[in-house]
């Protein structure tokens, strides 16, 4: 059985190869946290506006587009 898909909440974070995670957080009114957590638990977070999380998507997905072929997972 395979695992859910994460949401990328704190209940449900993405998990990278070396075993970080990833999620979104709106404990600050206004804003999105994007929150890293490294294995030991120690964490950092981020926190962005909508315009600027809305930029931050905008960049991510040119460099994205740029990235050779193979590189591009569709998950």
């Amino acid at each position: 059985m395979t695992s859910p898909p994460p949401t990328f909440t704190a209940d449900n974070p993405h998990h990278d190869a070396w075993r970080y995670q990833l999620y979104l957080t709106t404990t600050a009114p206004g804003y999105i946290g994007i929150a890293v957590l490294d294995p030991s638990g120690d964490g950092h977070e981020i926190r962005l506006t909508g315009d600027e999380l809305e930029h931050f998507i905008a960049k991510a997905a040119e460099l994205r587009a740029a990235l050779p072929a193979r590189y591009r997972k569709h998950n």
